[in-house]
């Protein structure tokens, strides 16, 4: 409704304006390093195989070299690959109507999504873990970690250092009652 996108505009979920200071346009001198960590993910991490469909989901401020190089990545492995630019979610979830009808088509006919976006499927009852991860999609949300730092830094490590560190973590907090 216009009130909701009024509300939309003055409150912004992602990018520097909602204090992210890291989230800004990337160097092109980084596009080796990004499109290692690109495969990394890509290859390693979610496994695309060749004609499988995948959706690279990106936020209209979300680094266009991020987003490439994921998409570059799908597509050098055979992928049939397809970018969607979408509005900023809303934090929260203050916005029940997003994400919209196109990007809905769009996840509902990927075999892979890999989301850029900072708020997305935990802030949505259309998108909620509950709905996504009942599919047999293979879903990569890179949420906060959709900046060219980030990605750089952790597509250094393969994925078997990146496990371990996750299962190490668990063990420390698994039945914890305070941390």
């Amino acid at each position: 409704s216009r009130v909701m996108s009024t509300v939309r505009l003055s409150v912004p979920a992602s990018g520097p304006a909602a204090g992210y200071p890291g989230h800004h346009a990337s160097n092109p001198n980084l596009l080796p390093q990004l499109m290692e960590a690109a495969m990394n993910c890509v290859r390693d991490y979610v496994q695309v195989r060749r004609a499988e469909r995948v959706l690279v989901v990106a936020e209209c401020d979300t680094d266009p070299l991020v987003a490439g190089s994921l998409a570059s990545a799908a597509t050098l492995l055979g992928a049939d690959v397809a970018t969607i630019t979408v509005p900023s979610f809303s934090a929260g979830g203050f916005d029940p109507e997003t994400p919209g009808e196109m990007l809905m088509g769009a996840f509902e006919r990927a075999d892979v999504v890999i989301s850029c976006a900072y708020f997305e499927f935990a802030h949505s009852k259309k998108t909620f873990f509950d709905k996504l991860f009942s599919s047999r999609k293979r879903i990569c949300s890179l949420i906060m970690g959709a900046t060219a730092g980030c990605m750089v830094t952790g597509g250094r490590f393969p994925i078997e250092i990146m496990q371990a560190i996750g299962d190490r973590a668990l063990k420390i907090f698994d039945g914890a009652k305070k941390v």
